[in-house]
């Protein structure tokens, strides 16, 4: 859901680019005040209480992720039956099925792992400062992304290869004159594929990826960013659109390595809520990719 990049190719005015420019200096050097260039910078919280197998993470996710798609096709199956339109046959299987698997994955950690949601990055304490954390990350990684955008689709153009084409949740709000259709399209995209991707990706994915590189049990500087570097390729590639895959993968190793770094899901959720929510604003109100 994260690949919202995309919607007409326009020529972007000078003053944005010079705006861009700036900001992305900035960007930098608010980075380094924050100490991201140092080493173990990313050295955060363990995520894997002592003696926890990294087996029990991936059973909780298959286990969570396979009850949910169930739950997503009996969904969708009922809304065709009522025949309803397939916008929003898809739209409301997604919310289903992404909604459902939040729920069990966040449960069953909590019952089956040791402080298992405070693990996750869940505990609703430390909402507020994931919010913070998640703005000044959002304020970093935004620039870098737009420029990374920016030099794939002139690598596409000099290639010859057509524009890319939107998210399909993208181009149903878009193209949408039914209000329920794009509001719906608008939670799925700012609400719930932020929580579903972050609990999957970074949540599981990566901590589990964290752990199987650093068999004695506590993780190495290295293991981590093997870890973030994996799952943001996992991240890139299932959003499908080659052309968005640099930008997402860069997008990606912003948010892997604040997880690692602050063990605070809420600020992934938060970079990611409102990233989407940006480009969805750049495509529909100003026709920016």
């Amino acid at each position: 859901m994260s690949n919202m990049l995309g919607a007409t190719q326009t020529e972007i005015p000078t003053i944005v680019v010079s705006v861009g420019l700036v900001w992305l200096a900035v960007a930098v050097l608010v980075a380094k005040a924050c100490g991201a260039f140092r080493r173990r910078s990313i050295a955060g919280p363990e995520r894997i209480a002592p003696g926890e197998s990294g087996w029990t993470l991936v059973s909780i996710f298959f286990l969570g992720l396979s009850v949910a798609v169930l739950f997503g096709n009996v969904t969708a199956r009922i809304c065709k039956a009522k025949n309803a339109d397939a916008n929003l046959q898809l739209l409301i299987g997604g919310i289903v099925m992404e909604t459902t698997a939040c729920v069990l994955l966040v449960a069953i950690s909590a019952v089956l792992r040791p402080q298992g949601i405070d693990r996750l990055g869940l505990r609703l304490r430390r909402l507020p400062r994931g919010l913070i954390l998640g703005l000044l990350t959002l304020f970093v990684i935004y620039p870098i992304v737009l420029v990374i955008s920016q030099v794939s689709t002139v690598s596409l153009h000099w290639a010859g290869r057509p524009d890319p084409k939107p998210n399909a949740v993208l181009e149903i709000v878009a193209a949408s004159h039914q209000r329920g259709v794009v509001a719906l399209g608008i939670v799925m995209a700012v609400l719930v594929a932020p929580l579903f991707e972050e609990i999957a990706f970074r949540g599981f994915l990566q901590t589990v990826l964290a752990r199987l590189f650093s068999p004695s049990g506590k993780r190495s500087i290295a293991a981590r960013w093997i870890a973030v570097i994996i799952t943001s390729i996992c991240f890139a590639l299932v959003h499908g659109e080659w052309a968005f895959m640099p930008p997402l993968f860069v997008l990606a190793l912003g948010l892997g390595y604040l997880y690692e770094r602050t063990g605070n899901l809420w600020g992934n959720i938060a970079v990611h809520a409102a990233f989407n929510g940006l480009q969805i604003f750049l495509a529909l109100s100003l026709g920016l990719n």
